[in-house]
């Protein structure tokens, strides 16, 4: 493995990273852009005795570029280290690539295709893919993911994710973002398939009272109370307004002007 002269290696432990994430705001300093590197900033690698968190800043591989062919210099990424542009914002930000076919969502078992709606909490949406606002242009993914005790984690506005920067930590990690309350501690685990699906891997939140987890190829549980409950193993909704309808009048309801619907494993209980 390469090192510098001070025989430090490249590779950043997982807890200096998180730290820097955390002092960051989970995005580049500079733009605020949610795919990041880690720069060096105070004390050049070439130069650096340790990998201190305090000296590393994260910047997009845009920033990073401008920095090594001189468009930024030392001070202007000095100065974005003092206020970071995603702690100004308030999140992190990036845009999902949809294209103009509709995109099938996943959560866990459930896969659901050509569904306005997958979950829908007191008329809420917490999920949902909408038409192209134009002939011609992508499909609009628009969401809300809370962690486990109910704060906003992650949201979706057409197409763009923000990873709010309250979170204890979030990461990109190839094409997942893991979002985590604690260490060990993922609330959210979401995989990418470019204009072809968005998987939901794990999930543990809650919503207003809802609880609602998955675990990917294993199950998802919609809880309103001990005694109301859905829990699906492997699943296909087609064709549909709303999978998941939760309301304090009706409970849940599955298949919402649903064509096709197919459960191999499903369990409603009321008891």
């Amino acid at each position: 493995m390469k090192c510098n002269k001070w025989q430090l290696e490249r590779d950043i432990s997982d807890p200096t990273k998180h730290k820097v994430r955390q002092n960051c705001g989970f995005g580049c300093i500079i733009c605020g852009q949610a795919l990041i590197q880690y720069h060096h900033s105070t004390t050049k690698y070439n130069e650096a005795q340790e990998h201190n968190p305090n000296e590393i800043v994260l910047l997009c591989g845009g920033c990073h570029d401008s920095v090594t062919r001189g468009w930024l210099n030392d001070e202007d990424v000095d100065e974005a280290a003092i206020n970071p542009k995603c702690l100004q914002k308030g999140f992190s930000f990036r845009a999902f690539v949809t294209g103009r076919n509709n995109i099938e969502v996943i959560a866990g078992p459930l896969k659901a295709i050509n569904t306005k709606t997958l979950i829908r909490v007191f008329g809420q949406p917490i999920f949902g893919v909408d038409n192209p606002e134009k002939e011609n242009t992508p499909f609009r993914i628009n969401a809300i993911f809370c962690d486990k005790e109910g704060k906003e984690s992650l949201v979706i506005k057409d197409n763009e994710f923000q990873i709010l920067t309250q979170n204890w930590d979030a990461e990109i990690v190839g094409s997942k973002i893991i979002i985590r309350r604690g260490s060990g501690d993922i609330v959210l685990r979401l995989r990418t398939e470019p204009r072809k699906s968005i998987v939901i891997e794990k999930l543990n939140m809650l919503y207003k009272g809802v609880q609602i987890t998955c675990e990917e190829n294993k199950q998802l549980t919609v809880k309103m109370s001990q005694r109301n409950f859905v829990e699906t193993g492997l699943a296909n909704i087609q064709d549909c307004e709303v999978g998941f309808d939760i309301t304090e009048e009706r409970g849940i309801t599955i298949g919402i002007d649903c064509k096709k619907q197919n459960y191999e494993t499903l369990k409603i209980s009321s008891h």
